[in-house]
């Protein structure tokens, strides 16, 4: 078990690590190569180290260009998930680009697959960006869902156009609409001012 180290703190320019127990970082002491985060991850340190657990869960390919697929637990939305204790669980493309890398990401970080196959870890697949580069990127490739695609969706494309349709004739009130179709009457309204299902014609 060996600690990694980081970049020191910007601010006061003390040594970090990231313990190889639980992988938080820390302040780091280097003549303590072995050293945790806590007296609880010293205790627990006789377990794997963190580097070959996750890469335990890689199925590795020699090829150039073809995917790592995570083979650990998936969530979903088929990304990988890995667990550094059983209440702390990260995104396995999280954690391996961080050990790829040797530095830890920021919150505002965000980790974008080029390959758009999301159980896929190969560090070469995956770049760095930020959430509204990470929301454009899945917008780009299709992955975002939206209208009844949504699971929480109440309503078809056909039927908002089928409401709009209703309204627009003048003979039928929201009130009635919300009660046909079993929405509140904000629902319908935001449906009617395309505050909603903007992208139904």
């Amino acid at each position: 078990m060996h600690v990694q180290s980081t970049d020191p703190c910007p601010t006061c320019g003390t040594p970090r690590a990231i313990c190889p127990v639980c992988g938080r970082t820390f302040p780091a002491k280097w003549n303590k190569p072995t050293a945790t985060c806590s007296p609880k991850c010293r205790t627990d340190g006789s377990v794997k180290p963190i580097e070959k657990r996750v890469w335990s869960k890689v199925a590795w390919d020699d090829s150039e260009d073809d995917c790592w697929p995570w083979i650990g637990n998936r969530g979903k939305h088929g990304y990988g998930l890995f667990s550094f204790t059983p209440r702390r669980r990260v995104f396995a493309h999280r954690i391996v680009w961080e050990l790829a890398n040797g530095r830890p990401l920021l919150r505002t970080e965000f980790i974008c697959h080029r390959c758009d196959n999301p159980p896929c870890v190969r560090p070469s697949h995956l770049f760095v960006g930020t959430q509204a580069e990470n929301l454009a990127d899945m917008r780009t490739k299709g992955r975002h869902s939206r209208g009844e695609s949504r699971p929480a969706a109440k309503l078809t494309e056909a039927q908002v156009r089928e409401i709009r349709l209703y309204y627009a004739t003048g003979t039928v009130s929201q009130g009635a609409l919300s009660r046909a179709y079993g929405l509140t009457r904000s629902s319908i309204d935001d449906l009617l001012k395309r505050r909603t299902w903007k992208h139904v014609d």
